[in-house]
């Protein structure tokens, strides 16, 4: 079983993982677009992305800032700018691609009791305590790519430091990318940063159980980074949205294809989307999705 791959896209590289810009040429970059890692082979013109095992080719085309490649096949769009990228493939909206080992350039870190809220954006950043706010202009980043840590030194008495692993918010029990520990007016306070979404969104995930056995495929899930869901039910095609909020996570104007299988297929399928239309949280556990009903209990594996 591979582990979640947003938490171990940086340790498992077997290419040169290098920041990009619109002038290099044969570079090859590691991405990781939520759960989904991409890899990215660069040349003068041209850009090479493998999805899967599968290679989508793209040409350059001119644009402001950044680099903009185009797949017309598949309408397939990426664009990139420093560290981070969009990818869109057969209207398939992706999370935020980073690349492996860096932070976004724009996050959120959050604490409770006491509360605090870091927002950074770029190069400057935002604090704010009920005791005061308190903005930050010029913030530094260093990694410790050995321990999947960073520090954002905020000035010379404050900094937050992140690092790589589910954090469960202690009120609202939200999972998060990222553990936070903000040291500020000589305390440190512990918290969570970055989006939920990056550890659910981006690949497809496999339902596992005993009664999957039963089916000659298991059902499958895949959340993109524009509401949208879709997989496969055990018999049938399905698609809808999800909602992510603060509090949880919910399935709505759900579908499927109406085809016909064998009885056990045809159970496993009622079964499975019942259970997807009850659902109200998630979690993340021994490197699997579980997602939580009332009376229920999905638990889901990358392949």
């Amino acid at each position: 079983m591979l582990s979640l791959r947003l938490l171990i896209g940086a340790l498992v590289i077997s290419t040169t993982v290098v920041a990009c810009s619109p002038n290099d040429q044969n570079k090859t970059v590691l991405y990781n677009c939520g759960v989904q890692p991409i890899t990215a082979e660069f040349t003068a013109k041209q850009l090479t992305l493998i999805v899967n095992n599968e290679k989508l080719m793209f040409s350059a085309e001119p644009t402001a800032s950044g680099a903009r490649y185009f797949n017309p096949d598949h309408n397939a769009q990426f664009w990139i700018k420093g560290n981070e990228g969009q990818l869109v493939i057969d209207d398939n909206v992706y999370p935020l691609c980073i690349t492996a080992g860096s932070l976004p350039q724009q996050f959120s870190a959050r604490g409770n009791e006491p509360f605090w809220l870091l927002q950074r954006k770029g190069q400057s950043a935002s604090l704010r305590r009920p005791s005061g706010d308190r903005d930050f202009t010029q913030v530094d980043v260093t990694e410790d790519a050995e321990d999947n840590r960073w520090q954002v030194k905020l000035d010379n008495d404050s900094a937050l430091t992140l690092e790589q692993k589910v954090c469960v918010d202690t009120m609202s029990g939200m999972p998060y990318p990222y553990a936070a520990t903000l040291t500020h007016d000589n305390q440190q306070l512990m918290g969570c940063a970055g989006e939920p979404r990056q550890l659910l969104a981006g690949a497809m995930w496999q339902l596992q159980g005993s009664e999957v056995a039963k089916a000659a495929k298991a059902p499958t899930l895949t959340l993109m980074n524009d509401g949208k869901v879709h997989g496969f039910a055990g018999c049938n095609q399905f698609f809808g949205y999800y909602r992510l909020t603060g509090e949880g996570l919910a399935f709505e104007r759900m579908a499927a294809t109406k085809m016909m299988c064998s009885p056990a297929e045809m159970a496993i399928e009622d079964t499975y989307l019942q259970q997807l239309a009850q659902v109200r949280r998630f979690s993340i556990e021994s490197n699997q999705l579980i997602l939580h009903g009332a009376k229920s209990r999905l638990v889901f594996q990358l392949p």
